[in-house]
């Protein structure tokens, strides 16, 4: 199965009002829409952003927001909130945890970052450079990164940029243009392939959703989950 996804997680149910003051951050005037499924909005065609609850969390789609939070990543940590573009998530959800994807399965691109109150503290992105599909990361390991990260194996490495990271004012962190093989130790005794880079992103994406939706997303009813269309006017 293909997967085109644009959509931001948050461990927190929220009210109308609530929802209406994220639209607000990036439509200053919007109607509602339609109501729709989870499976068409995935990968919105349209500049509507799409809210809704599942269980104790909110889901929110939209066809570019995602993917320019996850782009540009000049710094993680409280310095990040001086950029628009991020700002405008993080200070509005500043008590909550935050995963906010994009996977394209068709050109195997994707970009992750995972938030927690209010700041990035994870971020990794994707690229075709060369013979390699090379990676940019930085901040810590998720819990679904961590098991495949322990008996991963660096092919090919390059220095990225040089990023604000961490607590105290000043920090930079170094980026790295990286490519790996990932195993789990599972598939290391049953002695089966090395994961790519989209592999294994593939893997960490939808084991990061089931913190957030209690089920994988590969493993949901997505035609039954309502959605919420908010359109600019």
């Amino acid at each position: 199965m293909s997967w085109n996804i644009s959509m931001i997680l948050i461990d927190k149910k929220l009210d109308e009002d609530a929802k209406i003051e994220f639209v607000r951050k990036y439509y200053k005037s919007y109607i509602k829409g339609s109501n729709t499924s989870l499976e068409l909005s995935l990968n919105p065609k349209n500049n509507s952003i799409y809210i809704g609850n599942y269980g104790n969390s909110t889901i929110i789609t939209h066809f570019e927001i995602p993917l320019h939070i996850n782009w540009e990543v000049k710094d993680i940590g409280k310095f990040e909130k001086k950029h628009n573009k991020t700002s405008k998530l993080c200070k509005t959800f500043d008590d909550c945890n935050i995963f906010c994807v994009y996977l394209n399965s068709v050109g195997t691109v994707f970009n992750y970052s995972f938030f927690k109150n209010g700041e990035r503290i994870r971020h990794k992105r994707n690229q075709i450079k060369g013979n390699f599909d090379l990676c940019e990361e930085v901040g810590s390991l998720l819990m679904a990164e961590q098991e495949y990260y322990s008996f991963s194996k660096i092919k090919h490495i390059e220095k990225g940029r040089e990023v604000n990271y961490g607590k105290k004012i000043g920090i930079l962190h170094k980026t790295y243009y990286c490519s790996r093989e990932y195993y789990s130790l599972k598939r290391i005794n049953n002695e089966e392939e090395s994961l790519s880079e989209f592999q294994c992103a593939y893997e960490v994406i939808m084991n990061t959703t089931k913190q957030f939706l209690n089920r994988r997303l590969d493993e949901m009813e997505l035609e039954n989950i309502l959605m919420i269309e908010y359109c600019k006017k």
